[in-house]
């Protein structure tokens, strides 16, 4: 089933009379009683099996992270500095049975494992990473001055430190975070 047409049925259900748009870029999109607006892009839907999962902002820089898993709705907020500089998902998708949601807000990248209700999240400050299938490697500033980066497995996000030669034998090398990963 096409995830922006379950994405609709779940908010219809809820009451919401959202819709989709094909603009720039495909979309579901809604207003709520407030005036304020709401966007979930395609690319910020992550679906397997029977779960499905969502990431919206509105223009009133409202975020929020949304799953349903067997029928049982769960939300997030999203932690940030201040949600009024923005909340982008670089990732959503489901690993091991968790669901993997990676963000950038305005001074840290948010690496979170989420199953069921429980969320474990890991922040780094730097804008460097690569998604492996496995590990999602990450580098702080500065990490070509120290020769290292760290590799978070999935879907725990158990922390471990590796010399820069290893993270391109096992192909997770950092790159610059423009947008797209």
């Amino acid at each position: 089933m096409d995830k922006l047409i379950k994405v609709l049925e779940l908010l219809n259900a809820e009451g919401i009379n959202a819709s989709i748009y094909d603009e720039d870029y495909k979309s579901v999109k809604w207003v709520n009683p407030k005036g304020d607006e709401y966007d979930i892009l395609e690319s910020d839907i992550a679906f397997c099996e029977d779960k499905i999962a969502w990431f919206q902002s509105s223009y009133e820089d409202d975020h929020l992270l949304v799953t349903y898993e067997n029928g049982i709705r769960f939300q997030w907020v999203p932690e940030t500095y201040n949600p009024m500089f923005g909340c982008e998902c670089i990732y959503l998708g489901w690993r091991k049975g968790a669901l993997i949601f990676i963000y950038l807000e305005k001074h840290d990248i948010y690496v979170c494992s989420i199953k069921g209700t429980e969320v474990k999240r890991h922040n780094f400050h730097g804008d460097h990473l690569c998604i492996g299938n496995d590990y999602v490697s990450i580098a702080v500033y500065g990490f070509k001055d120290r020769d290292e980066v760290e590799l978070l497995s999935l879907p725990d996000l158990k922390k471990k430190t590796v010399s820069l030669d290893c993270a391109d034998k096992l192909g997770l090398r950092p790159v610059h975070y423009l947008g797209n990963v």
